[in-house]
Protein backbone atom coordinates (compact mmCIF):
# COMPACT_ATOMS: atom_id res chain seq x y z
CA UNK A 1 0.00 0.00 0.00
CA UNK A 2 2.75 2.43 1.02
CA UNK A 3 4.82 1.88 -2.56
CA UNK A 4 1.82 2.39 -4.34
CA UNK A 5 0.85 5.75 -2.74
CA UNK A 6 4.66 6.73 -3.11
CA UNK A 7 4.48 6.35 -6.85
CA UNK A 8 1.02 7.90 -7.27
CA UNK A 9 2.89 11.22 -4.93
CA UNK A 10 5.67 11.47 -7.30
CA UNK A 11 3.73 12.08 -9.98
CA UNK A 12 2.18 14.92 -8.96
CA UNK A 13 4.65 18.33 -9.45
CA UNK A 14 2.28 21.24 -8.14
CA UNK A 15 3.02 22.38 -4.94
CA UNK A 16 -0.53 21.59 -3.84
CA UNK A 17 -0.93 18.55 -4.90
CA UNK A 18 2.30 17.51 -3.51
CA UNK A 19 0.79 18.74 -0.37
CA UNK A 20 -2.32 17.11 -0.68
CA UNK A 21 -0.18 13.38 -2.05
CA UNK A 22 2.52 13.98 1.54
CA UNK A 23 -0.95 13.70 3.68
CA UNK A 24 -2.69 11.12 2.11
CA UNK A 25 0.73 8.98 2.49
CA UNK A 26 0.58 9.67 6.02
CA UNK A 27 -3.10 8.63 6.58
CA UNK A 28 -2.39 5.09 4.55
CA UNK A 29 0.54 4.45 6.23
CA UNK A 30 -0.96 5.11 9.50
CA UNK A 31 -4.05 3.23 8.39
CA UNK A 32 -1.53 0.45 7.74
CA UNK A 33 0.15 0.64 10.76
CA UNK A 34 3.28 1.84 9.86
CA UNK A 35 4.80 5.35 9.77
CA UNK A 36 5.65 7.07 6.26
CA UNK A 37 9.57 6.52 5.39
CA UNK A 38 11.39 9.96 5.97
CA UNK A 39 14.76 11.12 4.89
CA UNK A 40 17.56 10.96 6.95
CA UNK A 41 21.12 13.14 6.78
CA UNK A 42 23.58 9.67 5.89
CA UNK A 43 27.12 10.44 7.03
CA UNK A 44 28.58 9.40 3.93
CA UNK A 45 28.42 11.70 0.89
CA UNK A 46 26.60 10.59 -1.81
CA UNK A 47 24.32 7.73 0.40
CA UNK A 48 20.60 8.55 0.74
CA UNK A 49 18.91 7.02 3.71
CA UNK A 50 15.51 6.61 5.00
CA UNK A 51 14.04 5.06 8.70
CA UNK A 52 10.73 3.55 9.42
CA UNK A 53 10.05 2.11 12.96
CA UNK A 54 7.54 -0.08 14.13
CA UNK A 55 4.10 0.91 15.64
CA UNK A 56 2.30 3.49 15.90
CA UNK A 57 2.72 6.96 14.41
CA UNK A 58 2.36 8.31 17.80
CA UNK A 59 5.71 5.78 18.69
CA UNK A 60 8.22 8.73 17.23
CA UNK A 61 11.96 7.74 17.94
CA UNK A 62 13.32 9.79 20.51
CA UNK A 63 16.21 12.20 19.14
CA UNK A 64 19.69 10.60 19.10
CA UNK A 65 21.20 11.97 22.21
CA UNK A 66 25.13 12.46 22.51
CA UNK A 67 25.58 9.42 24.97
CA UNK A 68 22.75 6.49 26.28
CA UNK A 69 23.63 6.67 29.94
CA UNK A 70 21.98 2.74 29.79
CA UNK A 71 24.97 1.97 27.83
CA UNK A 72 27.28 2.69 31.06
CA UNK A 73 30.66 4.52 30.35
CA UNK A 74 32.16 2.88 27.58
CA UNK A 75 31.95 0.58 24.81
CA UNK A 76 34.27 -1.33 22.86
CA UNK A 77 34.22 -3.09 19.52
CA UNK A 78 36.41 -4.65 17.20
CA UNK A 79 37.37 -2.09 13.95
CA UNK A 80 37.60 -4.36 10.66
CA UNK A 81 39.80 -1.66 9.51
CA UNK A 82 42.04 -1.54 11.95
CA UNK A 83 42.04 -4.96 13.37
CA UNK A 84 42.53 -3.80 16.79
CA UNK A 85 39.59 -2.58 19.33
CA UNK A 86 38.34 1.19 19.63
CA UNK A 87 36.32 2.05 22.54
CA UNK A 88 33.70 4.72 22.60
CA UNK A 89 32.91 6.88 25.78
CA UNK A 90 30.91 9.41 28.08
CA UNK A 91 33.86 10.96 29.42
CA UNK A 92 37.66 11.16 28.57
CA UNK A 93 39.16 7.88 29.57
CA UNK A 94 42.32 7.48 31.76
CA UNK A 95 44.70 5.15 30.36
CA UNK A 96 44.26 2.68 33.51
CA UNK A 97 42.92 -0.79 33.48
CA UNK A 98 39.05 -1.01 33.30
CA UNK A 99 37.34 -4.34 33.95
CA UNK A 100 34.96 -4.85 31.31
CA UNK A 101 32.34 -7.76 30.16
CA UNK A 102 32.62 -9.35 26.63
CA UNK A 103 29.83 -10.48 24.75
CA UNK A 104 29.51 -12.44 21.30
CA UNK A 105 26.86 -14.18 19.56
CA UNK A 106 26.39 -17.05 22.42
CA UNK A 107 24.60 -16.68 25.06
CA UNK A 108 27.86 -16.36 27.74
CA UNK A 109 29.61 -13.58 28.92
CA UNK A 110 33.16 -13.69 30.14
CA UNK A 111 35.03 -11.16 31.91
CA UNK A 112 38.32 -9.12 30.62
CA UNK A 113 40.74 -6.33 31.40
CA UNK A 114 40.36 -3.37 28.89
CA UNK A 115 43.35 -0.46 28.57
CA UNK A 116 42.48 2.30 26.60
CA UNK A 117 45.58 3.78 24.66
CA UNK A 118 45.77 7.50 23.96
CA UNK A 119 42.71 9.23 22.82
CA UNK A 120 42.29 10.31 19.11
CA UNK A 121 43.17 13.02 18.04
CA UNK A 122 39.67 13.76 16.13
CA UNK A 123 37.76 12.78 19.08
CA UNK A 124 38.43 12.92 22.81
CA UNK A 125 35.43 10.17 23.25
CA UNK A 126 37.51 7.85 20.69
CA UNK A 127 40.06 5.56 22.12
CA UNK A 128 42.24 2.63 20.79
CA UNK A 129 42.54 -0.30 23.36
CA UNK A 130 43.75 -3.08 24.25
CA UNK A 131 41.42 -6.38 26.08
CA UNK A 132 42.48 -9.52 27.85
CA UNK A 133 40.79 -11.85 29.16
CA UNK A 134 43.23 -13.21 32.16
CA UNK A 135 41.35 -15.57 33.35
CA UNK A 136 41.41 -17.67 29.25
CA UNK A 137 44.55 -17.16 28.14
CA UNK A 138 44.92 -16.40 24.25
CA UNK A 139 43.41 -14.13 21.73
CA UNK A 140 39.63 -13.33 23.05
CA UNK A 141 36.64 -13.72 20.70
CA UNK A 142 34.54 -11.08 21.15
CA UNK A 143 32.39 -8.22 19.27
CA UNK A 144 31.14 -5.65 21.63
CA UNK A 145 32.78 -5.31 25.45
CA UNK A 146 30.61 -3.11 28.04
CA UNK A 147 31.24 -2.24 31.97
CA UNK A 148 30.27 -5.19 34.15
CA UNK A 149 27.07 -5.58 35.25
CA UNK A 150 25.45 -3.49 32.55
CA UNK A 151 24.10 -6.08 30.21
CA UNK A 152 22.80 -9.89 29.99
CA UNK A 153 24.09 -11.99 26.38
CA UNK A 154 21.19 -13.12 24.02
CA UNK A 155 22.41 -15.93 21.73
CA UNK A 156 22.07 -15.09 18.11
CA UNK A 157 21.64 -17.83 15.19
CA UNK A 158 21.18 -17.63 12.11
CA UNK A 159 19.37 -19.12 8.65
CA UNK A 160 22.29 -22.06 8.92
CA UNK A 161 20.79 -23.45 12.04
CA UNK A 162 17.55 -23.74 10.32
CA UNK A 163 16.82 -27.19 9.12
CA UNK A 164 17.13 -26.98 5.31
CA UNK A 165 13.10 -26.60 4.83
CA UNK A 166 12.51 -24.01 7.05
CA UNK A 167 15.49 -22.17 5.97
CA UNK A 168 14.28 -21.97 2.65
CA UNK A 169 10.63 -20.97 3.91
CA UNK A 170 12.30 -18.49 6.26
CA UNK A 171 14.36 -16.71 3.09
CA UNK A 172 11.47 -16.40 1.03
CA UNK A 173 9.18 -14.51 4.24
CA UNK A 174 12.11 -12.22 4.78
CA UNK A 175 12.27 -11.50 0.51
CA UNK A 176 8.61 -10.57 0.87
CA UNK A 177 8.38 -8.56 3.74
CA UNK A 178 11.48 -6.53 2.54
CA UNK A 179 9.54 -6.09 -0.43
CA UNK A 180 7.25 -4.19 1.28
CA UNK A 181 9.23 -1.88 2.89
CA UNK A 182 7.77 1.84 2.00
CA UNK A 183 9.16 2.86 -1.05
CA UNK A 184 10.63 6.54 -0.96
CA UNK A 185 11.90 8.75 -3.84
CA UNK A 186 15.13 7.61 -3.64
CA UNK A 187 14.48 4.10 -4.23
CA UNK A 188 12.57 5.04 -7.26
CA UNK A 189 15.53 3.74 -10.02
CA UNK A 190 15.21 -0.02 -7.59
CA UNK A 191 11.40 -0.81 -8.09
CA UNK A 192 10.83 -3.69 -9.53
CA UNK A 193 14.55 -5.37 -9.35
CA UNK A 194 15.24 -8.51 -6.98
CA UNK A 195 15.40 -8.57 -3.22
CA UNK A 196 18.52 -10.41 -2.55
CA UNK A 197 19.01 -11.53 1.46
CA UNK A 198 22.48 -10.94 2.12
CA UNK A 199 22.57 -11.83 5.60
CA UNK A 200 19.80 -12.94 8.51
CA UNK A 201 20.21 -13.51 11.91
CA UNK A 202 17.38 -14.57 14.71
CA UNK A 203 17.51 -13.66 18.45
CA UNK A 204 14.67 -14.49 20.52
CA UNK A 205 13.26 -11.88 23.20
CA UNK A 206 13.19 -12.85 26.58
CA UNK A 207 9.21 -13.82 26.62
CA UNK A 208 10.58 -16.06 23.40
CA UNK A 209 9.57 -13.90 20.22
CA UNK A 210 11.82 -14.86 17.30
CA UNK A 211 13.05 -11.82 16.19
CA UNK A 212 14.95 -11.49 12.67
CA UNK A 213 17.57 -9.32 11.60
CA UNK A 214 18.55 -9.03 7.65
CA UNK A 215 20.27 -7.73 5.49
CA UNK A 216 18.84 -7.32 1.79
CA UNK A 217 19.92 -5.69 -1.38
CA UNK A 218 18.56 -4.52 -4.82
CA UNK A 219 21.38 -3.81 -7.33
CA UNK A 220 21.53 -1.16 -10.43
CA UNK A 221 23.96 -2.85 -12.73
CA UNK A 222 24.51 0.16 -14.65
CA UNK A 223 28.66 0.06 -16.08
CA UNK A 224 29.25 3.65 -15.59
CA UNK A 225 27.39 4.13 -12.31
CA UNK A 226 26.68 0.87 -10.53
CA UNK A 227 24.24 1.61 -7.38
CA UNK A 228 23.40 0.02 -4.81
CA UNK A 229 20.42 -0.26 -2.33
CA UNK A 230 20.67 -1.88 1.30
CA UNK A 231 17.87 -2.60 3.27
CA UNK A 232 18.34 -3.99 7.15
CA UNK A 233 14.89 -4.65 8.60
CA UNK A 234 13.68 -6.08 11.93
CA UNK A 235 10.93 -8.59 11.83
CA UNK A 236 8.70 -10.08 14.31
CA UNK A 237 5.63 -12.19 14.27
CA UNK A 238 2.43 -10.23 14.27
CA UNK A 239 0.70 -11.48 17.47
CA UNK A 240 -3.33 -11.86 15.98
CA UNK A 241 -1.91 -14.06 13.50
CA UNK A 242 0.02 -17.45 14.24
CA UNK A 243 2.05 -17.31 10.58
CA UNK A 244 1.60 -13.34 9.69
CA UNK A 245 4.99 -11.23 10.26
CA UNK A 246 5.08 -7.58 10.51
CA UNK A 247 8.12 -4.85 9.83
CA UNK A 248 9.11 -3.58 13.79
CA UNK A 249 12.30 -0.90 12.09
CA UNK A 250 13.66 -1.00 8.79
CA UNK A 251 16.66 1.22 7.36
CA UNK A 252 16.95 1.24 3.37
CA UNK A 253 20.11 3.02 2.14
CA UNK A 254 21.14 3.96 -1.70
CA UNK A 255 24.14 5.37 -3.74
CA UNK A 256 27.02 4.61 -5.10
CA UNK A 257 27.96 0.33 -5.38
CA UNK A 258 31.18 1.69 -3.81
CA UNK A 259 29.85 4.08 -1.18
CA UNK A 260 26.72 1.87 0.73
CA UNK A 261 27.83 0.05 3.58
CA UNK A 262 25.66 -2.61 5.49
CA UNK A 263 25.94 -3.30 8.94
CA UNK A 264 27.08 -6.47 11.02
CA UNK A 265 24.91 -7.77 14.46
CA UNK A 266 27.93 -7.89 16.65
CA UNK A 267 25.43 -8.17 19.80
CA UNK A 268 21.55 -9.12 21.34
CA UNK A 269 21.57 -8.12 24.92
CA UNK A 270 19.32 -7.03 27.73
CA UNK A 271 20.16 -4.13 29.14
CA UNK A 272 19.68 -2.97 33.37
CA UNK A 273 17.33 -6.09 33.28
CA UNK A 274 14.90 -4.27 30.90
CA UNK A 275 15.73 -3.30 27.23
CA UNK A 276 16.42 -5.47 24.40
CA UNK A 277 18.78 -4.40 22.23
CA UNK A 278 21.26 -5.50 19.52
CA UNK A 279 24.07 -4.01 18.48
CA UNK A 280 25.08 -3.22 15.23
CA UNK A 281 28.47 -1.64 13.58
CA UNK A 282 29.61 -0.62 10.26
CA UNK A 283 32.88 0.77 9.03
CA UNK A 284 32.78 4.22 6.54
CA UNK A 285 34.35 7.23 5.90
CA UNK A 286 33.88 8.17 9.13
CA UNK A 287 35.54 4.78 11.03
CA UNK A 288 33.96 2.47 13.14
CA UNK A 289 30.31 3.18 13.60
CA UNK A 290 28.04 1.98 16.39
CA UNK A 291 24.76 1.45 16.80
CA UNK A 292 22.32 0.82 19.62
CA UNK A 293 18.65 -0.16 18.29
CA UNK A 294 16.00 -1.47 21.36
CA UNK A 295 12.72 -2.67 21.27
CA UNK A 296 10.32 -0.46 23.23
CA UNK A 297 7.36 -2.80 22.89
CA UNK A 298 6.43 -6.19 20.71
CA UNK A 299 6.79 -5.12 16.91
CA UNK A 300 8.45 -1.85 17.21
CA UNK A 301 12.27 -0.82 17.33
CA UNK A 302 14.26 2.14 17.23
CA UNK A 303 17.64 3.70 16.76
CA UNK A 304 18.44 4.26 20.15
CA UNK A 305 21.69 5.82 20.38
CA UNK A 306 24.70 6.18 17.53
CA UNK A 307 28.34 6.96 18.25
CA UNK A 308 28.42 9.29 15.51
CA UNK A 309 26.50 11.59 17.90
CA UNK A 310 29.64 12.17 19.75
CA UNK A 311 30.88 14.45 16.50
CA UNK A 312 34.16 11.89 16.06
CA UNK A 313 35.19 12.01 12.58
CA UNK A 314 38.35 10.60 11.18
CA UNK A 315 41.61 13.68 11.15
Amino acid sequence: MAAATTMMASRLTSRISQGFAVGLLAMLAAACGTKPASPVKSTRPGVSSSMVSGGTTAQSAPAITTWDDSLGNLIAVMSTERGTPVVFSRDPLPTTPHTVELFSHDAQLQPGILVPGPASRACAREHGATITTPSRPGVPVWSTALDSGIAKPTAIDGLDDLAPRDSGAMIVRLRRLAGTIPEDSTSAPFRGLPVVIREAWRVLTPEGTPVWITLSTRTLGTESNPRLEILTMIAEPDPPSRDAWRIAWSRRESGPEDRVVGADVLAALTLRGVRTVVVLSRSGDLGEEIEILDRTQPGSWRLRWSSTALGCALP
